[in-house]
């Protein structure tokens, strides 16, 4: 059954940042409508809905994938706030802010696609793994050295 995307940590952190993230581009200047402040809002609004729409699959295997997706936009967004700080658009404690909080965002898609990855179910061999493992183990317990 697919997750509740609202339910979700991640979704709540990514989409409280979002909300943070408006209103600071908003001061940028009007020659960064369609350049630095488009972008920033992309990957921003990216985060969420990554989330959302990777928590709708029923795969493990599907929502790394969007988690991944959400990870990288973290690392995208963490270079385009430090162009808009070295332009002037941000000041140190606002840019500051935003690091921590990328950061603390990138940390969290990461240990969630851990945990997803070391799941049973994303490991699409466990059990044949374990077998030939364990062939593998009484073949050399028993095997005949000449």
């Amino acid at each position: 059954m697919p997750r509740n995307f609202r339910d979700l940590y991640v979704y709540k952190m990514a989409h409280k940042f979002v909300l943070e993230v408006y209103p600071i581009v908003k001061s940028f200047p009007e020659c960064e409508s369609n350049n630095l402040v488009s972008q920033i809002r992309r990957a921003a609004t990216s985060l969420p809905l990554n989330v959302a729409e990777g928590a709708s699959d029923r795969s493990d295997k599907c929502f790394l994938m969007y988690l991944n997706f959400a990870y990288r936009s973290t690392k995208e967004l963490e270079a385009c706030f430090e162009l808009a700080f070295d332009l002037g658009y941000v000041s140190k404690e606002v840019y500051s802010k935003i690091l921590h909080d990328l950061e603390t965002l990138a940390v969290k898609f990461y240990r969630f696609m851990c945990v997803l990855e070391n799941k049973p179910s994303f490991k699409r061999n466990t059990r044949n793994d374990y077998n030939n493992f364990e062939k593998i183990q009484l073949d050399q317990k028993y095997s005949v050295k000449e």
